[in-house]
């Protein structure tokens, strides 16, 4: 949480008091000149030392950040592409085909009209472009 931020409600802190008197283990962040929204790369609020850090604590708990993610020259911080190898199939244009690798990453979209697009490529690395299909996801769909 930003230590500026205006906005944790009593609903919150109540929570966390529920948190504690349950007995419950949990971590709390405050991040000094980080206000609200300090995660959001589009906003005039965000902090990228605070964001990564926090990124860094999430991600840690779910599964921690390569150390190859980077940043750009504005502070945003770039994940590296996340490759997979599988065993499946999918349709393409000259129909199906056995899938050998997905890879998912956040990029500006070669189709669908935004900014970026979280992509998701499915292929088979043996036989090249026509075992492919791409996938553009607008980046907002769960909001």
């Amino acid at each position: 949480m930003g230590a500026d931020d205006r906005f944790p409600s009593p609903q919150h802190v109540a929570d966390w008091k529920r948190l504690e008197t349950a007995g419950k283990t949990y971590e709390f962040h405050s991040y000094e000149g980080a206000g609200h929204a300090f995660f959001s790369a589009d906003r005039p609020s965000y902090r990228p030392e605070a964001a990564k850090d926090g990124w860094q604590r999430i991600w840690g708990v779910l599964r921690p950040i390569p150390a190859s993610a980077t940043s750009d020259r504005a502070g945003h911080v770039h994940l590296p592409d996340e490759k997979l190898q599988v065993s499946g199939s999918a349709k393409g244009p000259e129909g199906w085909f056995s899938l050998s690798s997905v890879t998912v990453y956040f990029d500006h979209p070669a189709h669908h009209p935004a900014e970026h697009s979280l992509n998701i490529d499915f292929l088979n690395l043996d036989d090249g472009a026509p075992s492919r299909v791409a996938v553009e996801l607008d980046p907002a769909f769960g909001a």
